[in-house]
């Protein structure tokens, strides 16, 4: 393998002497103290924008009201939090519809891991590497465009209605406004988005488990169900312990996303969840108080689950290694070889056609809605399910004749390149500082950085912080944020930890200062990683909009993320601008609100599907390597 410095056999022999007798003290003192003082601008970052907003919690105990400074209100003590139960009629209705989707997810809490069980099963690599590929795309779409892809299945003219119509039924499927259905519609919506993704991490797993144990299995004669039942299920178990404790550390945070686009008055009673009400009471009512009240409690009690669960979860991980550990033949049930040969054949039958019809109701959202924006909007509404009906392009002629839509997605691809390249400097920099032993204060410095994970201050004091800074209005809102980010920080430091500290070292004893040595040999070798990290940076910038709709309302800087939301609620008006913006010539009578949804929504996704299954690796490719590693 060719790296930028050439290193001979000679300096390998001094690096490892050097490694026997260590560096002089005057020498790591120097190392220590460069490395320190090339991470204070990281830390001081991090600082910044991730500790400096939890100050905003001194707002709890003021009274706080818009246009008010901090020194100018009056402290009150714990009256915020003692408000927020004089209304518990509304506060235990929202915990309900909180616990009542987090217990739904902790009872299938299994199925990324029996997914990811019958995607190892496939024997062709082929239809594997497509599964994953079409299974994970949805992961990589905003919750907007899952919004649109949603409606355009279920509303009252979408593709099953339609087809119920065309079937002689009568019944109509509503989802989108059954209160009733609502908490498991949500979650279904929430499955289809991030099982193949969540998958992945199980797959790594798999990937990590003994091949002996197998093999003993197969010579004890066991068939492909009892060799997933004694080998590859219990191998799983860790993962799939640390991920449930996980996910119940996070019960009380159902996510913001979903419920803001999907609430509406007719689920308004099962969608409030503690995310929503926390921006209701704060943005909705100006109550900065009681929200970040509010958000202190829900912080505090996800730290306290976080932490104790991983307390807990080192043993019980621990005894489950163990016992992977001592797993022998002599546990593996017997069967015969015929027994095994026709069971095979069923289970590859019945794995195919089970995750062929999930990849199947993965792609055909994203088909529909291109099939439907190129098709002629009067003939589409009467029904469309496999082909174009009238090819048209009167509503993209429309939509590009607006200035405000060329004029986003540029806003939209800057924010994504000038955002993930930032991304990947900061945060593999910041990681490469970490892992050098020498840096004075490494493991505490990295655990300031680790920390922000888990500590969130909330929407109100994050908004307040932002507008403090000036980024109001300002393009750099969307990029200076992801700078450095802990997640990307941990994948790329777990991955330099894993190259030879030979070809560092040897660069050391030639002299080479920490940039250099960052430059010519760490960047270069950590091309997998780096690409990983980039490109999904590339896509969270690209489905990012919370800052754009709370801190932008300059029309220069809006995103297409931004523009879709804005005409998912506008489209008639937007039917309107689009008609008298095309030329007298044009059918501009063609088009319809609905197909301007459509539009939008291909202009917004395609992007996502022409890149990702060309990097679909990369991303795979990075988080096992830091699920194996990690």
């Amino acid at each position: 393998m060719e790296v930028t410095w050439q290193i001979s056999y000679n300096h390998l022999n001094k690096s490892k002497e050097k490694r026997k007798g260590g560096f002089s003290l005057k020498r790591k003192n120097q190392e220590g103290v460069k490395l320190l003082l090339l991470s204070l601008p990281f830390v001081a970052f991090v600082i910044a924008f991730c500790y400096v907003p939890l100050f905003g919690w001194a707002y709890a105990f003021t009274d706080y009201r818009t246009g008010m400074s901090l020194l100018g209100s009056n402290f009150v003590g714990l009256k915020n939090f003692t408000a927020i139960w004089q209304n518990r009629a509304e506060l235990i209705r929202v915990m309900r519809n909180t616990f009542a989707l987090s217990l739904i997810g902790l009872v299938f809490a299994p199925l990324p891991m029996v997914f990811a069980i019958l995607i190892n099963e496939i024997r062709s690599t082929k239809f594997k590497k497509l599964v994953q590929t079409f299974t994970t795309l949805p992961n990589f779409i905003s919750w907007i465009v899952v919004f649109t892809l949603a409606f355009a299945m279920f509303s009252s003219d979408g593709m099953v209605n339609n087809a119920l119509s065309k079937a002689g039924l009568a019944a109509t499927v509503n989802p989108l406004g059954n209160n009733d259905h609502a908490w498991m519609f949500q979650w279904a919506l929430a499955t289809w988005k991030t099982l193949g993704w969540s998958a992945i991490i199980y797959i790594a797993s798999i990937a990590g488990i003994d091949q002996e144990l197998y093999d003993a299995a197969q010579v004890d004669g066991a068939n492909r169900f009892q060799r997933i039942m004694n080998v590859t299920v219990p191998g799983l178990y860790p993962t799939f312990f640390v991920l449930l404790l996980l996910q119940i550390s996070n019960i009380l945070s159902n996510g913001f996303d979903q419920y803001f686009i999907f609430y509406n008055p007719l689920t308004a009673d099962k969608l409030e969840v503690l995310d929503y009400y926390v921006y209701k009471i704060g943005v909705l009512t100006n109550n900065y108080p009681q929200s970040i009240a509010l958000g202190m409690f829900k912080t505090v009690i996800s730290v306290v689950l976080l932490f104790g669960a991983n307390k807990f979860s080192k043993r019980r991980i621990y005894y489950l290694r163990e016992e992977e550990k001592n797993m022998t033949k002599k546990n593996l049930p017997e069967s015969t070889h015929i027994k095994r040969s026709i069971g095979n054949k069923v289970a590859d039958v019945i794995i195919y056609i089970i995750l062929a019809l999930f990849m199947i109701m993965c792609i055909y959202p994203f088909y529909y809605v291109i099939i439907y924006s190129i098709s002629d909007p009067n003939k589409a509404a009467s029904g469309l399910f496999l082909l174009p009906k009238g090819f048209s392009l009167n509503t993209f002629k429309g939509i590009l004749l607006l200035n405000d839509i060329p004029l986003a997605m540029l806003v939209s691809v800057g924010r994504s390149i000038i955002g993930a390249v930032l991304t990947i400097v900061g945060s593999s920099f910041f990681a490469y500082l970490v892992t050098n032993e020498h840096m004075i204060g490494r493991k505490v410095i990295y655990r300031i950085a680790v920390l922000t994970m888990y500590l969130n201050a909330g929407l109100i004091p994050w908004y307040m912080t932002m507008k403090t800074y000036h980024l109001q209005n300002n393009f750099l809102l969307y990029v200076l944020p992801g700078f450095v980010t802990a997640y990307y920080v941990i994948l790329i430091k777990t991955y330099i930890e894993s190259l030879p500290r030979e070809l560092e070292e040897s660069a050391m004893i030639d002299g080479a200062g920490i940039l250099t040595r960052y430059s010519r040999i760490v960047m270069p070798l950590s091309k997998p990683i780096i690409a990983t990290i980039g490109v999904y940076a590339i896509v969270g910038q690209w489905n990012a909009w919370t800052d754009n709709y709370f801190l932008v309302t300059d029309a220069k800087l809006q995103t297409l993320q931004m523009i879709l939301y804005n005409y998912l609620n506008q489209a008639n008006r937007f039917q309107q601008m689009s008609s008298s913006a095309m030329d007298a010539s044009a059918a501009a009578s063609m088009i319809t609100p609905t197909s301007v949804k459509m539009c939008i929504t291909v202009i917004v996704v395609v992007p996502i599907m022409c890149v990702y299954p060309f990097l679909q690796r990369y991303f795979v490719k990075g988080i096992m390597m830091g699920a194996v590693k990690g």
